[in-house]
């Protein structure tokens, strides 16, 4: 078997980097008066600026009753969110209907930019290593320019505090995973994880793609230096033979990843006048193999490396909350080549993106003024996109900007309005990718134009002591919408529709009852069309969920319901989807003050049903167990 290996230095360069973060956090905890240490994250100061309370929704694990296996699982379990595209461990996903590379994704800030057509996912962060997902919905240009037109996904990581030992077990694919965590002093904390899984499969006895060997450490480091709080963090991430499922395979297409390696480092600080700076760097280096059966083999590999700073400012009085700020972030060397073997032949090479270059600059401010039980926020950002390759180039100066709303009613309502512009430049994969994918032969399009949006939300909110309440409603219009089409040769490629329109609703309720007994429902509804009337492609059908809690002493029950309703509208790369009713449940307990474990069952009603309306989309796990065991002395 041929695999593609990285050609450039990863693990020199990540023992330097651990090295150069070792002797930062030995230097700084040398100084003695360290010694009352802030351990909280540094966090980025534009989460919560312009973006609406109702707009804004957190998800982390004590959400989900079965375990997620996938950043992407655990992000469908947001109202208004949903899985998208094909399954598996790069399960990618949408928000009110925007997926694909019209979402941001973060991790502490660091945006993943990877080039999948699919869109970006968090397939090499392990769960564990994430204390919440907060998903930021609605056009977010305003802050973070090109790329943001859908909303913003950004993962915060989680900083132990104790030593634990984890072991997870299940019948999905026989999965198998082990994770610890510890602090080795009052700065200094690293976590690790090992899971490996076979293929698994479907209801009705389906082999699925989903096997995977995954390891990932992380490391971090917080210290005070006089007014100062500075966290450095290192995240590596290596895998071997992921498993891109899809409902073609076995038959009639086998699609794996070699290899996929990840490299973040992230240094933030920040002081109590309201200064933030950061500086990141993500190093990438993955490879993809797609086996058509009777016909050829197709290997890419993909190298890139992301670097950027951002500092800003926020000033607050009695009256008012002033920020702005200037970000920089550029994606170098950006390189994708492929290999394709057909069965009678010898393999030819050829270069797809070459020396690739792709840059966001902007400045951005805001103004947040409380008027009375009225709060008045307005900003905009100035921002800059150029994305090259081979000596072509495309660019957009785009000056972006929102308004909001929120007015408190009586008995602790809050009502808010907002309105804003976004927009995003065609990707290098989009403007100059031509070759084979896992989902097929796919061929860039140099004439794309830029897509600008106007977006509008309405939300309705209550918080008390035991109860959250939450309706959105929201309208989005399109214009130069980026599609990707099959031609009747059946490849891919991209074109921009004239205009197209997103709307829908979607909300939760949770309340908490006596005897430590909690009720959450969620809802969505989502619906998008091209001006000439066509479903739009990534939307997810309507869905209502229920999960419940109950806990007694040392044990707790908990039960996951959802409804998808049935949709035969979809879009051009789409299928028609039945209905489904999905479940799941789970006892935990407490065994000692050390020792505690808990059982779930996935897909409790071991319903046949797919992931998603994508027309490769596979079937989901049949009803699988999971057992996990966690040791915290």
């Amino acid at each position: 078997m041929t695999t593609f290996r990285c050609k450039k230095k990863v693990i020199p360069k990540l023992t330097l980097v651990t090295a150069s973060f070792s002797v930062l956090s030995t230097a700084l905890a040398a100084d003695e008066a360290l010694e009352e240490i802030i351990v909280s994250g540094v966090k980025d100061p534009r989460t919560g600026s312009l973006i609406s309370s109702g707009s804004s929704r957190l998800v982390s694990s004590t959400d989900v009753v079965a375990p997620a296996f996938s950043t992407g699982e655990l992000v469908a379990r947001l109202a208004g969110a949903a899985s998208n595209g094909q399954g598996g461990l790069f399960q990618s996903y949408s928000l009110r209907g925007f997926s694909r590379s019209r979402i941001r994704t973060e991790i502490s800030g660091v945006p993943i930019i990877s080039d999948r057509r699919a869109g970006n996912s968090l397939s090499f962060l392990p769960e564990t290593f994430i204390e919440n997902i907060r998903a930021d919905m609605g056009p977010a240009s305003s802050l973070f320019g090109s790329g943001a037109m859908g909303g913003v996904l950004s993962a915060s990581l989680r900083e132990p505090e104790q030593t634990a030992l984890h072991v997870q077990l299940s019948s999905a694919g026989n999965y198998r995973g082990v994770g610890f965590e510890t602090r080795l002093n009052g700065q200094t904390t690293i976590a690790g994880s090992f899971k490996s899984a076979s293929n698994s499969r479907s209801a009705d006895n389906e082999q699925l793609n989903t096997a995977f060997r995954q390891s990932a450490l992380y490391a971090r480091n917080t210290q005070t230096l006089d007014e100062l709080l500075v966290s450095s963090e290192v995240i590596a991430g290596v895998g071997h033979d992921l498993g891109k499922s899809s409902i073609r395979f076995p038959a009639d297409r086998i699609s794996t990843y070699p290899h996929d390696e990840h490299l973040i480092i992230n240094l933030r600080a920040t002081n109590q006048r309201g200064l933030f700076a950061q500086a990141f760097i993500h190093d990438q280096d993955w490879a993809s193999r797609t086996e058509r059966i009777g016909d050829r083999q197709n290997l890419s590999r993909y190298q890139s490396q992301t670097y950027g700073a951002l500092v800003s400012h926020q000033h607050t009085d009695e009256t008012s909350t002033n920020r702005w700020g200037i970000e920089l972030t550029a994606r170098t060397n950006v390189d994708i080549a492929e290999s394709e073997t057909p069965l009678d032949g010898d393999a030819m090479a050829v270069g797809l993106v070459n020396g690739g270059y792709e840059r966001v600059n902007g400045v951005f401010a805001d103004r947040m003024l409380f008027l009375g039980g009225t709060t008045l926020r307005v900003g905009g950002r100035l921002d800059r996109s150029q994305v090259s390759n081979d000596g072509s180039s495309r660019s957009k100066t785009k000056l972006n900007g929102q308004v909001q709303i929120d007015t408190r009613l009586a008995n602790d309502w809050l009502l808010a309005a907002e309105l804003g512009t976004a927009y995003r430049l065609p990707t290098l994969s989009e403007l100059y990718f031509s070759g084979e994918t896992p989902r097929g032969t796919v061929q860039g399009n140099s004439l794309l134009v830029p897509e600008e949006t106007i977006g509008s939300q309405v939300t309705l909110s209550r918080q008390s002591d035991n109860l959250v309440f939450e309706l959105s409603s929201f309208y989005n219009l399109v214009e130069d919408y980026i599609e990707r089409v099959r031609a009747d040769d059946g490849s891919l490629s991209y074109q921009n529709l004239r205009s197209g329109r997103i709307w829908g609703f979607d909300g939760q309720l949770s309340i908490e009852g006596a005897h430590q007994i909690k009720h959450r429902i969620a809802w969505q509804w989502q619906r998008g069309e091209a001006d000439d009337g066509e479903f739009l492609d990534d939307l997810p059908p309507p869905e209502v969920s229920y999960m419940g809690t109950w806990r007694s002493g040392a044990v707790s029950v908990a039960v996951d319901l959802g409804y998808r309703f049935k949709r035969s509208d979809h879009g051009p790369s789409e299928i028609p989807l039945d209905s489904s009713l999905i479940g799941s449940v789970r006892i935990a307990w407490d065994l000692s003050p050390e020792w505690s474990a808990s059982l779930a069952v996935s897909n409790g009603f071991d319903r046949t049903y797919r992931t998603s309306a994508d027309e490769d989309a596979p079937l989901a796990n049949e009803r699988a167990a999971h057992l996990t065991l966690r040791w915290a002395p």
